[in-house]
């Protein structure tokens, strides 16, 4: 499902990139520019990424993984 991230809250699962990230706070600031930002703080959590030539690379869990997202963008949630 995907919505605006504005719109999101606490203890949703966003995903960044190919990892998914376990939402603990949520920061409404503004970029030097005035843009709206979202900051999120949260646990991303362990997958693994799989390629198309056969590579697999896995990925560790790591708690306070911030990330910010411009507040129009159209996220992925769980």
């Amino acid at each position: 499902m995907k919505i605006k991230a504005k719109d999101l809250k606490v203890g949703m699962t966003v995903k960044y990139g190919n990892v998914w990230v376990l939402i603990q706070s949520i920061i409404q600031t503004t970029f030097k520019n005035g843009k709206e930002k979202t900051e999120v703080v949260g646990k991303m959590l362990e997958g693994v990424i799989r390629r198309s030539n056969g590579f697999n690379q896995k990925i560790e869990a790591e708690d306070n993984f911030s990330l910010d997202f411009k507040s129009t963008t159209t996220v992925t949630i769980k």
